[in-house]
Formats: structure tokens, C-alpha cells, sequence
């Protein structure tokens, strides 16, 4: 054991048998073999929708050790192995809600979070199912998800979110996401998130347009001053807001109606109420009278069809 309790030096790994009792016995043992032993047992034996089990496993390990572990130095094999373990425990805890208050009063709680951090870096982590069920938890704290928010997690996810070929990954990632999108508390955090959503949402064909354009409409809704004034910014279209732009035109080609419609609309006139008609109808345009097929009169033209319908 090393400095502020990490593992230095890998344990090798027991043999997988046993049931609930021996994986209990084991977590409450004096070494950290009996520990790490017990803890390779628990997605074996512990099922997270039963409570009873989950709270049994949580009530004898605690967090320390599995801060420990992700706390852990050395070859990089042996660190994400102790990584791996650890977020396999963490995820049979916090895929049980009922247990979230308990984790939270836990003092090893914030010390775990920054690693959480740490561990989204590598996106191909092993763990990263159970990573990503931690910080669903982690997030729905208000001080956790300050610190979540200051290593910039909710960038780190957007960036996840434009290269992951994984359907329910991708679901996942906008999940933990949702949590830590909060522009009154976190304008520079959101700011960020939102260009990334505008990047994803202006050049994705597939779903993951249709998904980031409610997540900008929340964003775009802040009346939070400070956050409103990243919005504007320095008078001159950005690329994000270009982007915006670009994908709303695309789902009005696509002739998309209900509620992809409405939120067509509440995009367009949240952007319209923060740049104004520059950002419809930029000067480079101007000059082509707003040919058949461009945003402003693609926008007009099916608001006019909707109030029709209506």
C-alpha cells in the first residue's frame, strides 16, 4: 500500500466461486485480498434489482476500498484492471436509486468524483457502462456535479456522444448528460455543452439530431444574464449558431411535423429572440434573395402550414 492509502502492487485474482455469504465474508475481511477477493464476487452474486442484495454488499464494503482502487499507481494494466473492478462495484450500487442517498453520505464520496473524471478520459474504457451508471448518480448532486462540471465531464460527454456507435450507449451518455446541463449555475459548462450539442446537431443525419435538439432548446431558454451574453457573444455569427442553423434546415427539408415541428420552431424563435434576423438571414445571403430551399423561407413557409393544420 502506498501514499494516501492507493494500491501499488496488483493482487491476483481468486478464484470466482462462492455465494452471497462467502462474497460478504470477504469484504468484511482484514486484507485487501480478502477485499479485492470479495469484490470480484459481487456482479457474480449481487443483482441490482433486488435491494435487499445491493444494500447487504454496500453495508459491508462501504466506498473506501473502491476509492483506494481508483486511486491506485502503477502499470498501466494493473491500474485499469483495480479501475475495472471498482466500476463494476460502483455500478451494481448506483443502478439501485434506493441506494444513492447512502453513497452520497459515504465521506469517501467527493473524493471518488474527480476519478470518475479521470476514468471518462479513456473512451474505451472496459467499465464504461458501469462508469457511466456511477455518474448518473454522482451527477444528481448538486456538489458532485459541481466538480463534474469544473473537469469539464459534460464536454467529455458530448465528445463521446459524436463518436460512440452505440445505440444505447449514446442514450446513456445524453442521460448523464441531462444531469449536468444547468446554465443558471454553470454558464461557462453549458456554453460548452451547447456548441458541442451544435456541432452534433448540425452535422449528424442519424438520431443523434433529433436527440440534441430538445437538450439545445433547454440551453437556449436560460434568461440567466451571464449565460445569455455567451450566447450573443461578440455580435458575430459563431460556427455553433451557424450550425444550428444548418440543422434546422435540415429537419425542415425532411418536412419533419408534431412535436419535432414545435421544437423546430421554439429553436428557431429562441435564436431569433438572442441574435435577431442576422442569424436567419446572414449577409452572404442577402444577395440571392433567399432562393427556394433556405432556412428563412422553409421556416415561414411551414409556419404558415401549421397554422393551417391548426
Amino acid at each position: 500500500i502506498c501514499m494516501h492509502g492507493a494500491l501499488s502492487t496488483p493482487m491476483a485474482a481468486p478464484p470466482l466461486h462462492g455465494g452471497m455469504e462467502e462474497c460478504v465474508r470477504l469484504l468484511q475481511g482484514g486484507s485487501d485480498e480478502e477485499k479485492f477477493a470479495g469484490l470480484m464476487l459481487v456482479p457474480k452474486v449481487a443483482q441490482s434489482d433486488k435491494l435487499e442484495d445491493v444494500r447487504r454488499i454496500y453495508n459491508a464494503l462501504g466506498l473506501t476500498f473502491i476509492c483506494r482502487l481508483l486511486l491506485s499507481q502503477g502499470d498501466e494494466d494493473t491500474v485499469l484492471l483495480y479501475q475495472c473492478v471498482a466500476l463494476q462495484v460502483l455500478g451494481v450500487f448506483c443502478a439501485a436509486q434506493e441506494v444513492w442517498p447512502d453513497l452520497r453520505q459515504d465521506k469517501q464520496f467527493m473524493k471518488i468524483t474527480p476519478h470518475l473524471s479521470r476514468c471518462l478520459n479513456n473512451s474505451t474504457h472496459p467499465a464504461m457502462e458501469s462508469l457511466l451508471t456511477a455518474l448518473l448518480c454522482w451527477s444528481s448532486f448538486e456538489d458532485s456535479r459541481e466538480i463534474l462540471c469544473d473537469k469539464d465531464v459534460p464536454v467529455r460527454l458530448t465528445e463521446l456522444i459524436k463518436t460512440s456507435q452505440d445505440k444505447e450507449g449514446k442514450e446513456r451518455l445524453f442521460a448523464v448528460l441531462d444531469h449536468l446541463m444547468d446554465p443558471s449555475r454553470f454558464p461557462q459548462s453549458a456554453m460548452k455543452v451547447l456548441k458541442g450539442l451544435s456541432d452534433i446537431f448540425g452535422h449528424n443525419m442519424g438520431m443523434e439530431k433529433i436527440d440534441a435538439l430538445p437538450r439545445i432548446n433547454v440551453l437556449l431558454s436560460c434568461s440567466e444574464p451571464q449565460f445569455c451574453s455567451l450566447l450573443v457573444g461578440d455580435g458575430q455569427i459563431q460556427p455553433w449558431q451557424e450550425n444550428i442553423r444548418e440543422g434546422l434546415l435540415e429537419l425542415l427539408r425532411n418536412r419533419l411535423g408534431g412535436v419535432y415541428r414545435s421544437s423546430i420552431f421554439m429553436a428557431a424563435l429562441h435564436m431569433f429572440g438572442q441574435l435577431g434576423e442576422r442569424w436567419a438571414f446572414p449577409k452572404e445571403l442577402e444577395r440571392d434573395g433567399a432562393p427556394d430551399g433556405k432556412f428563412l423561407q422553409l421556416l415561414l413557409g411551414f409556419a404558415k402550414l401549421d397554422l393551417r393544420e391548426r
